[in-house]
């Protein structure tokens, strides 16, 4: 019996320390950190939740909260109820909402609150028992983004979204959103914005006709939205334009060409019953003039079409092509400049205008330069794109797609399924520069250079600095010769910083031949078949969004860049989402 006794006590005593080697601490704290989410407007942009900020928690399983308001120290989530672990190894079931009303309910009262959806963020994940909790907010609610152009944009007063749906609750415990198909409600913004740009929340609901109506200086526009199903934390973008708008502005190819004229002359002001005055208007000293419509020139006889703006009369003026394009136009050869814009004065602007299927033989040995868009620019070229067109010379010129030889400012610009061509100095988007090109692409292009001096995005940039920054290049064909290079064939003393491109062999950035010591060259990367970076697999339109988000306000405050996202339909690395 003595032996048994002792025996039995020894055995208790492994037992009982078997229990606390697998129960070490049963009142675990939880520790909860994490208050970043994703802009919805700006996919590409993080951003974080202020200290002090509060959301409600529920959690069930490892893990008990009932309605908890947390707030956030700027380090962790805390909360005057310490939350522990249970003694199981369960997973913790987690909800969270930010923010967090007064009476912790989240009811149409709530959440109209100030006359619009107001943004939900929330949490609702499952964790492992007894690790440290990390939250990654999403958007419960869609976005919608609107992006108002030409008169809309310069006029604009007031802007109303009709949406036939209203959130009528969400379960703060599933996170469940109960939607009203009943109600309707009203969204106004009166603040103008100089982008042109406006973003606001709508329900993610399925088949939703969405109604707009915008309010200019003199006038009221309705449009409906494509019928169609939102998905929370989800944006969605649309293009908003007049498409057959009143007022002065160019709507027919023999309207163009009487523009040409008119605005050339300073002895003619009259031309086939029209005058400037018809074409466009000036506002405090400023005259715009404006495309009205899509213009198409096969089969009009253009003998008596000028480029706009010559050696004695610059453009100096503002164009604005409102997102209309000028189609199978054959651009006038000439002894100075080729382009649907010849000169373009330090003053000049030439914005929001398309040309496709234009081109010309070049044939004039003194020209200044050679571009579908403008041949000369001492001006700013903002928003203009080329597509399949053909410019080719046999001379030593400046020839490029956008612009032929510029001396300022080419911005959000875009060159595609063009061939370009010269003896000299020809690049995707300009033949020379001396200014900046900023937040551009070329691809499917053909560049080439019988000489010297041929690139993606410029031919040369050696005379005066130039700066490129927030482009790309992507399948491009170009001839291996001594100034090749991936985005500009030669320059010295520029900057080219953030540009992106396909690795090609031995072609580098710059002309290989040419003098580049005194070039700085940063944050330029190459991307692979999956359009990501090839050291961190970043998609590429995410790249060009952050330096847009981290880069440009700071460099370029005045700017309105347009913002890229990826192109599932042509198979792009990035496209322009307001284009």
């Amino acid at each position: 019996m003595r032996n048994l006794l002792i025996i039995g006590l020894s055995a208790a005593t492994l037992c009982g320390c078997t229990d606390n080697a697998l129960y070490p601490d049963l009142e675990l704290p939880a520790t909860i950190t994490g208050n970043t989410y994703q802009s919805l407007a700006r996919q590409s942009r993080s951003l974080s939740l202020d200290a002090s900020s509060r959301i409600l928690l529920n959690a069930w399983g490892g893990l008990q909260a009932d309605n908890e308001v947390l707030s956030y120290s700027g380090q962790q989530w805390e909360t005057s109820n310490t939350l522990n672990w249970h003694e199981t190894e369960e997973t913790a079931c987690i909800t969270a909402l930010h923010p967090v009303y007064p009476d912790l309910t989240y009811t149409e009262e709530n959440l109209y609150e100030n006359g619009t959806l107001q943004d939900i963020l929330f949490v609702k994940n499952d964790f492992p028992a007894r690790q440290a909790i990390r939250f990654q907010f999403k958007h419960l609610f869609s976005s919608l983004t609107l992006h108002l152009t030409g008169i809309l944009k310069e006029s604009f007063q007031k802007l109303e979204i009709k949406c036939p749906v209203v959130v009528s609750s969400v379960d703060a415990i599933t996170t469940q959103v109960a939607l009203d198909y009943n109600k309707e409600h009203t969204t106004s913004i009166v603040q103008p914005e100089a982008s042109g740009i406006y973003s606001l929340i709508i329900p993610p609901a399925e088949n939703v006709p969405i109604t707009i109506t915008i309010y200019t200086s003199d006038k009221m526009y309705t449009t409906q939205l494509p019928t169609r199903s939102y998905t929370g934390n989800q944006d969605y973008q649309y293009k908003i334009k007049v498409t057959e708008q009143q007022g002065p502005g160019i709507a027919t190819a023999e309207e163009f060409i009487a523009f040409s004229i008119l605005i050339n002359s300073k002895i003619t002001t009259e031309y086939n019953g029209k005058t400037l005055k018809d074409f466009g208007e000036t506002i405090d000293g400023v005259t715009t003039y404006r495309l009205l419509k899509d213009i198409d020139f096969e089969g009009v006889n253009c003998s008596k079409l000028e480029h706009i703006g010559n050696t004695s009369r610059y453009f100096n003026d503002i164009f604005d092509g409102q997102g209309y394009t000028i189609s199978n136009l054959t651009l006038k050869s000439a002894y100075s400049t080729t382009g649907i814009f010849g000169h373009v004065g330090k003053t000049g602007v030439i914005k929001n205008l398309h040309a496709k299927s234009c081109g010309a033989t070049i044939t004039g040995s003194s020209s200044s330069g050679a571009g579908v868009i403008a041949g000369l620019s001492l001006g700013t070229i903002l928003n203009c794109s080329v597509e399949n067109c053909t410019l080719t010379s046999a001379q030593g010129l400046p020839l490029g797609g956008i612009v032929g030889a510029s001396q300022n400012a080419i911005i959000n610009c875009q060159v595609q399924n063009s061939v370009l061509n010269s003896l000299n100095s020809t690049g995707g988007i300009a033949g020379s520069s001396s200014g900046v090109v900023l937040n551009c692409f070329s691809v499917y292009n053909k560049i080439e250079s019988d000489d010297s001096y041929y690139g993606g995005i410029c031919g040369m940039s050696i005379n005066n600095p130039t700066i490129i920054s927030n482009c790309y290049i992507y399948s491009l064909s170009l001839k291996k010769k001594s100034y090749c290079g991936l985005i500009v064939g030669a320059a010295k003393s520029s900057t080219i910083t953030h540009c992106y491109y396909t690795s090609s062999g031995t072609i580098g950035l710059t002309g290989s031949n040419k003098d580049t010591s005194n070039n700085k060259l940063s944050d330029n990367i190459s991307y692979n078949s999956n359009f990501t970076d090839t050291a961190n697999g970043i998609p590429i339109y995410e790249l060009l969004n952050q330096w847009i988000d981290t880069e440009a306000p700071t460099l370029y405050p005045d700017i309105t860049f347009l913002r890229w996202e990826k192109d599932e339909e042509n198979n792009l690395p990035a496209i322009f989402m307001d284009r």
